[in-house]
């Protein structure tokens, strides 16, 4: 549960597909926002598969570093466009190449001041 105020509440809907709810909730020294996405029908009658994806984003400069958990127990450092294992090739796929399973969170942070952070905590993979 959130603590804190509440100090404003949107709705938004996606073309008849998706409605998100946000609360934005205020305590002494950070701000935490509670979103809830609901996916209506999705169309298939054109033969193509579709992902629904929710996009989250910062003008921070994290330096393309960020960190998911693995299976749920420990966090692992991501970079974007990188892998420690292989040469990458980002021209065929570059959005897709820099998606990563996100069992229960995902985090980034400011590089230039540490202080500020985004955290997503999902209630389900």
């Amino acid at each position: 549960m959130l603590k804190g105020q509440v100090v404003d509440l949107a709705a938004v809907e996606y073309e008849d597909r998706a409605i998100q709810h946000f609360k934005l909730y205020k305590n002494a020294s950070n701000y935490h926002v509670n979103t809830e996405t609901w996916v209506n029908s999705i169309p298939i009658d054109d033969g193509w598969g579709k992902e629904i994806v929710v996009q989250f984003g910062t003008e921070w400069d994290h330096k393309g570093v960020f960190a998911t958990d693995s299976n749920g127990m420990n966090m692992v450092e991501r970079k974007w466009d990188y892998r420690p294992t292989w040469d990458l090739n980002v021209t065929n796929e570059p959005t897709a190449c820099n998606f990563f399973p996100v069992n229960s969170a995902i985090t980034l942070a400011d590089a230039e001041d540490g202080k500020k952070r985004l955290t997503v905590v999902n209630d389900r993979a």
